[in-house]
């Protein structure tokens, strides 16, 4: 067998023979304008979605959470994340369809004095009872939140449509190294459920640490629930190339929102798709965004979570 045919051979084993495919089962989304709440953008008031009212003629100022959006605090600098004049961003129209199936919406509540905030994330679904996600949506570090103390998972949600149903956490797992100091480059974590979804839904099984070689220019696909889209809680995706690799991140000009930290970032080749990143968010020069790119530390510290909570995969 020729180098060729091998390489060809590993690539294809890999799901990646193909990078270039782009997912399908989407259409172009209507045009929407920002749908960010006028207060608190993606922190939701307890449980309604009614403006806060207060008391006072003052308004307190809008300000933005560096990950969670929009919130009332101190002023704090927003990373954009739409790259460039055009928002190029797809809106999934069947979620039940893989692998959108098993990317959900996330419901995250953390605890403030005697208050609630609640906030959104997306997630995928790794195992019968595991969900990938970013770090920052089960531990927060800029406002001393820490862990959220209720996490929702509802996979493949579309507006108030919900397949599959919902289940909440039972366990929540992130670095120490992102637990101890904000260090953004362990911004992962896993979220274990209180019971398993139906068979049915299935879930994502391809995790796929990649040579820096093989990432440089690879074209890759995210999904994932943003704040500012119309209709509520629906799934919007995106496919562009990879710009720059380091050691632990990627970094891309797919457009995102708050909302979709947490998303998969994978690669497709016919029916294979791998996950080779967790998006997080936008970066300081506004003209990339970024990933936790999936290493072979990153791979196993997700594998040891899941065996220590003997989760099937």
């Amino acid at each position: 067998m020729s180098m060729y045919s091998r390489m060809e051979r590993e690539l294809e084993d890999l799901g990646l023979k193909d990078s270039r495919q782009e997912e399908k089962y989407v259409e172009k989304g209507p045009a929407s304008k920002m749908m960010v709440h006028p207060l608190l953008g993606p922190m939701l008031s307890a449980e309604t979605h009614e403006e806060l009212k207060y008391e006072t003629k003052t308004k307190p100022p809008i300000v933005i959470h560096p990950l969670l959006g929009p919130m009332l605090q101190e002023e704090e600098e927003f990373e954009y994340e739409i790259i460039g004049k055009e928002d190029e961003r797809k809106l999934v129209i069947n979620t039940k369809e893989i692998p959108f199936r098993w990317i959900c919406y996330l419901k995250l509540v953390f605890i403030s004095g005697n208050k609630k905030l609640t906030a959104m994330g997306t997630g995928t679904i790794i195992g019968d009872r595991a969900v990938l996600t970013a770090g920052h949506n089960l531990f927060d570090h800029d406002w001393k939140l820490g862990w959220a103390s209720s996490v929702k998972v509802v996979p493949a949600k579309s507006g108030n449509n919900e397949p599959f149903g919902s289940h909440m956490a039972a366990k929540l797992y992130v670095p120490q190294k992102y637990e101890k100091k904000d260090n953004y480059e362990y911004d992962y974590g896993l979220i274990i459920l209180n019971k398993p979804f139906t068979p049915e839904l299935g879930w994502w099984k391809r995790i796929r640490s990649l040579d820096t070689e093989r990432l440089k220019n690879l074209s890759v696909n995210i999904a994932g629930y943003p704040a500012d889209k119309k209709p509520d809680y629906t799934m919007w995706r995106d496919f562009k190339k990879i710009k720059k690799v380091t050691d632990r991140l990627l970094f891309y000009d797919l457009d995102t929102y708050g909302g979709m930290s947490g998303s998969p970032v994978w690669v497709r080749w016919k029916d294979y798709r791998s996950i080779i990143g967790i998006h997080t968010g936008g970066w300081r020069n506004k003209d990339m965004n970024r990933s936790i790119r999936i290493t072979k530390d990153v791979r196993a510290n997700i594998m040891k979570w899941m065996k220590e909570a003997k989760i099937k995969s």
